[in-house]
């Protein structure tokens, strides 16, 4: 397996306090808080099996104090622009990047990923350059998903896009909260099932 890329988020916080960072297994979330200028800054990130995505959520305790860059890297060849989603809506953007496969063992890499990370934020939202600038939020919610031309080990032929694309319209009519619970529930449930499975001994 090839590391798709990294989502980048420029922040600009330096000599922050009360820095906190915890992985909670009982329902698979990380969370970052601290605290930068009188500020209180939170982060949660979840891979939800409910939505296929990642989301990552920023929230500040105080009114338009969220400022923040987004960008997407990839060790592999990628096309990455970002683009408006839609005249109707100018708030929301999206960082689109086409990374293609490499060659292994003397075989052509055939395979190529879609990957879009999606801003729904409460500010203003802006093209800066190749990335996506955030001013004056309260609130930012990031949608991650990616897909691949994959139907079959013979067919190759699948449209990554029309696959991203739909499972982001659907995501960005949902609010946060039924994001993070429909994770929630998912999670436990999966969770609960593996643990039934396993013999008494091993979970004890």
């Amino acid at each position: 397996s090839l590391p798709l890329g990294s989502v980048k988020l420029k922040l600009g916080h330096d000599e922050v306090s009360d820095y906190k960072r915890e992985l909670t297994l009982g329902d698979a979330l990380n969370t970052t808080s601290y605290i930068y200028k009188d500020v209180k800054y939170e982060r949660t990130v979840f891979a939800s099996q409910a939505d296929n995505a990642v989301i990552v959520h920023l929230k500040a305790n105080k009114k338009g104090a969220l400022d923040l860059n987004i960008a997407f890297e990839s060790p592999l060849e990628a096309k990455v622009s970002p683009v408006s989603v839609s005249e109707e809506k100018p708030s929301l953007h999206q960082i689109a990047a086409t990374v293609k496969n490499v060659e292994q063992e003397g075989i052509e890499g055939a395979l190529t990923a879609d990957c879009r990370v999606e801003v729904k934020a409460d500010g203003e939202v802006k093209i800066d350059d190749n990335e996506l600038k955030v001013d004056d939020a309260t609130e930012v919610t990031l949608f991650i998903v990616a897909a691949t031309n994959f139907v079959n080990y013979q067919d190759l032929s699948g449209d990554p896009v029309k696959k991203n694309n739909q499972v982001l319209s659907i995501l960005r009519e949902k609010p946060y909260k039924e994001l993070l619970n429909n994770h929630i529930k998912k999670y436990q449930e999966q969770y609960n099932r593996v643990a039934l499975t396993l013999p008494k001994s091993e979970t004890t």
